[in-house]
């Protein structure tokens, strides 16, 4: 029987124990963590930590095993623990593909010192120590390897229901809620923000879909843990397999960027492989995810996928404010079929209905599937209003994407919440 989000969650509020061995880390780069220019001139100093989320008993069986997940937190307080961090809240920061935590602890002191919040990363499943590579330097080739592996297994399996299972994506984003509900326990964290990089921004899509109250339980019954996401921005990661499957080549970038070792024991050309085969492992790997019925642009019925629209849907539905910050010429990540799951989101939230804040898609011109430092800038900006605070009847923003540059940004826009007549 596949799994859902919720029983992950139901898994890792009756198994995992929060934060194991934090408190005996201390700051990994000394009193002066990273001395940052958070702009105008200004500097602050942060305090990077390493720590594991796992369970508190290790379980073999496949229906209650959870993985230990190595993270890595900066944080703008030297003692994350003193009334001076109480009510700070969290964003999430995915690394790319073939990345690690440690591998990006300069950028997550980057966001701390300038949003003021904790700011934390993990190690995706087969990445950093889960792929077997402690050494920053050999984090690449490690993760490769195992990577590969995984996504083979995966795909002969063709049952990755359960969580160990689904290496690409899924099993990531219950990894992503598991820590964000450990720092919950841990540090008080109430309000909470995903991004991510590439593969990681595609996890912090997932995770904001996914994301329910089912995540604020506790293993006593008696408690429970309110905290919620309320802002979510991929960089250069959100996507609908849905609408390349469907169009001549546009398929092939996505599949052509996973390990050449898998793609040379799937296909049967690792270089060149068709439409037909990539339709098969996407379906097989990604189950679930990709419908395996793809050849109706309007079929709106696909209620058991979690692809572009349908993830956009979700997280209107949780009232987050999402933002993807993409590349306009991202080959891996069409701007068309972007534009695609908005239109068919906007058409699904009409119908359906929604109790949501906006949805924003911006590109960056003349750039592909490259992080710029402008894209972090948007991306901060954003997640600093969002994630902190504000007054709940005046309602507004201080920074809106609709206002970025034209000669720079392409905006897309979608409100659903109501408007007085």
């Amino acid at each position: 029987m596949a799994t859902t989000f919720d029983d992950d969650a139901a898994r890792a509020s009756a198994c995992d124990d929060g934060v194991r061995a934090f408190d005996a880390m201390m700051p990994l780069r000394g009193v002066c963590a990273r001395d940052c220019d958070v702009g105008s001139g200004a500097r602050t100093y942060t305090y990077t930590f390493r720590g594991v989320v796992g369970p508190a008993i290790a379980r073999d069986d496949d229906e209650t095993r959870l993985e230990c997940v190595p993270f890595s937190m900066a944080s703008p307080f030297v003692d994350p623990s003193s009334s001076d961090a109480r009510d700070a809240p969290l964003v999430m920061v995915m690394h790319p593909s073939y990345s690690s935590a440690a591998a990006i602890e300069p950028t997550l002191e980057l966001y701390a010192a300038r949003l003021q919040c904790f700011v934390a990363s993990f190690d995706a499943p087969h990445h950093g120590a889960r792929g077997g590579g402690e050494d920053v330097r050999d984090v690449k080739q490690r993760a490769t390897t195992a990577y590969a592996k995984a996504l083979v297994d995966c795909y002969a399996r063709d049952d990755a229901t359960r969580y160990g299972s689904r290496p690409y994506i899924v099993d990531g984003a219950v990894d992503c809620l598991r820590v964000c509900r450990a720092m919950r326990q841990k540090f008080g964290v109430r309000r909470v923000g995903l991004t991510g990089v590439s593969l990681g921004g595609m996890m912090a899509t997932m995770a904001a879909a996914r994301w329910s109250n089912a995540w604020t339980s506790s293993a006593d019954v008696d408690v429970r843990m309110d905290w919620t996401v309320v802002a979510c921005a991929p960089i250069i990661g959100f996507s609908d397999f849905r609408w390349a499957l469907m169009r001549e080549e546009s398929w092939r970038a996505r599949i052509m960027s996973l390990p050449s070792e898998m793609r040379d024991v799937v296909f049967e050309n690792g270089e060149r492989p068709t439409r037909s085969e990539t339709f098969e492992f996407w379906t097989r790997a990604l189950s679930g995810v990709v419908a395996r019925d793809v050849d109706d642009d309007d079929d709106d019925d696909d209620e058991g996928a979690r692809d572009g629209a349908d993830n956009l849907l979700r997280i209107l539905q949780n009232g987050i404010d999402f933002l993807a910050v993409q590349g306009d010429e991202d080959a891996r990540n069409p701007m068309r079929g972007v534009e695609a799951a908005l239109a068919r989101c906007a058409r699904l939230s009409r119908a359906r209905g929604s109790n949501s804040n906006t949805i924003t898609i911006a590109s960056q011109r003349n750039v592909g599937h490259e992080v710029t430092d402008a894209m972090h800038d948007v991306v901060q900006k954003f997640l600093a209003d969002r994630i902190h605070q504000r007054d709940a009847v005046a309602n507004t923003h201080a920074f809106e994407p609709a206002s970025l540059n034209r000669a720079t940004w392409r905006v897309l826009a979608f409100d659903a919440k109501p408007h007085a007549a």
